[in-house]
């Protein structure tokens, strides 16, 4: 089997019971906030409006916490897995996970990973519950000084009048809808977000728990999987062969090297490592395409930027 034959195992599903766990929370919320009068809203509605939120994203909270412990644990055993598989010390992944032990790195790398993405996930209904509460009151002091709520006895209210309550209607649904607000200022909705968070979290802790396991065997190098259909700047790096140390010997980048670029294992990056023991063991066609990938990959980051355009047609 050609080393480039592995599949990575697909997280598809584990992210979209992640995803699911926000996405349903996030639809009872707007239902909720659908049926909510505007225009008779006051400190004692918003107050139980607010109240009716907090225990629903405790709710979230929990079930999200559930969900890091059991993924990240099922991520990190198919790293060390597809390790054992690449270095040969086994010949299937199902026996490989029969087999499956946590080297000290790897033990204290998923604690820590752990504890990290709780704050990931914690995070995100801190975000929603915050840009609610801003949002609501925001919203409950426009009703007062706009007098909307004397206008509602009104029967037939003006065009502009019922053109501004739909707008406040709307800035209260989309008020939930806010996993994080970036560096930039941009508000990511909270399905985007976690499946962004989620999917690449599972491939990190895949590869950090693979190249852990190689290493502790002695093994400081690997190939990145390869995709002919790939498109963005990692059609530059994949297949081309790595350092999971920086003291190994050879002129190749680490992975942590490759990852500063942003032009490959960057969020939501479905490449992995494929741990190797020495460069020569390559096929001839593996290490024929390696120095090919080696020689683009290094003009892609000569060029520089997240996808640098035609490096393929730069000349030497």
């Amino acid at each position: 089997m050609s080393r480039n034959d592995f599949v990575k195992p697909s997280y598809e599903e584990n992210v979209g019971r992640l995803v699911s766990i926000y996405k349903n929370a996030l639809l009872r919320l707007q239902k909720e906030l659908d049926a909510v009068d505007i225009t008779k809203l006051n400190s004692a509605s918003t107050y139980a409006l607010i109240r009716n939120l907090q225990e629903e994203l405790l709710l979230v909270d929990k079930e999200a916490v559930e969900w890091v412990n059991e993924n990240l644990l099922i991520a990190s055993k198919d790293g060390i897995a597809n390790s054992l598989v690449a270095l040969e010390y086994v010949d299937s992944y199902e026996e490989a996970l029969k087999v499956v032990k946590f080297n000290q790195a790897n033990a204290f790398m998923v604690r820590k990973a752990v504890q990290d993405t709780y704050k990931d996930v914690l995070g995100i209904t801190k975000n929603m519950n915050d840009n609610f509460v801003s949002e609501i009151r925001k919203i409950s002091a426009d009703v007062i000084a706009e007098n909307i709520a004397m206008n509602n006895k009104v029967q037939l209210r003006s065009k502009e009048m019922a053109k501004r309550i739909k707008e406040l209607q709307d800035r209260l649904r989309d008020s939930v809808d806010v996993a994080i607000v970036d560096a930039g200022k941009r508000k990511w909705a909270v399905e985007h977000y976690t499946e962004m968070l989620a999917r690449t979290k599972m491939m990190q802790i895949h590869d950090e728990a693979c190249s852990n396991e190689a290493i502790g065997r002695g093994a400081y190098y690997a190939t990145i999987s390869f995709n002919a259909s790939t498109k963005d700047a990692c059609r530059h790096h994949q297949g081309r062969i790595v350092k999971l140390v920086n003291e190994a010997e050879g002129n190749y980048p680490t992975v942590d090297q490759l990852k500063m670029s942003g032009q490959i294992f960057h969020p939501n990056c479905k490449h992995f490592i494929l741990p190797l023991r020495d460069p020569s063991l390559l096929s001839e066609w593996e290490r024929s395409l390696a120095e090919k990938q080696q020689a683009i990959g290094d003009k892609a980051l000569e060029a520089g930027g997240r996808n640098p355009k035609d490096i393929e047609n730069v000349k030497k």
